[in-house]
């Protein structure tokens, strides 16, 4: 999912058209999308885990898609967009930190640390196809059809995992 964030300076000056003097600017827009996203994911994930697994991913693509269609119509659009981008990530993270922790409450260190490690891991593996793909000769302005790609594969996963963790829990439900 890092496709875009990893080359976002040069896919913001190439592709979007915003100058370098106004980069800092607009990593700092992401910035509190991705605060907002915290925040929003946060309470979500305490009121309706499952459902804000399952839908956080799909959110994400939808963000990516709107990054891959809008961004390049205008340096104003893609600015708002790739903002945009903050929130979704980062409901993605709290969202599965939540999930990981609930599920290990004999060792939350344990998992915390584990978490950190997942999320380094994830970042690095779409930094290195990202860089494999522009290696390649893709463009910047393909690069969240990479995000895109792993947004749809979490959103299945996410589907599966949630629905039989409701399966789990109907089976251990006592009988009335």
């Amino acid at each position: 999912l890092w496709g875009v964030n990893t080359f976002i300076s040069p896919y913001l000056t190439e592709v979007v058209g915003v100058p370098e003097e106004w980069i800092a600017a607009v990593l700092l827009l992401l910035g509190v999308g991705a605060t907002i996203g915290i925040f929003i994911g946060g309470r979500l994930a305490d009121l309706r885990p499952i459902e804000t697994l399952r839908y956080s991913y799909p959110l994400l693509a939808l963000v990516c898609c709107a990054i891959y269609f809008l961004a390049p119509t205008g340096m104003w659009v893609g600015i708002a967009v790739v903002a945009l981008l903050g929130l979704p990530i980062t409901l993605v993270a709290t969202t599965v930190q939540n999930r990981v922790l609930i599920g290990a409450k004999a060792a939350p260190d344990l998992a915390s640390t584990l978490i950190s490690s997942v999320f380094n891991i994830g970042t690095a593996t779409g930094s290195w196809i990202s860089a494999g793909a522009l290696a390649t000769g893709l463009a910047y302005a393909q690069l969240p059809l990479i995000s895109i790609g792993a947004a749809i594969i979490a959103s299945v996963l996410a589907f599966v995992v949630t629905a039989r963790d409701r399966r789990e829990a109907t089976d251990a439900a006592p009988a009335s």
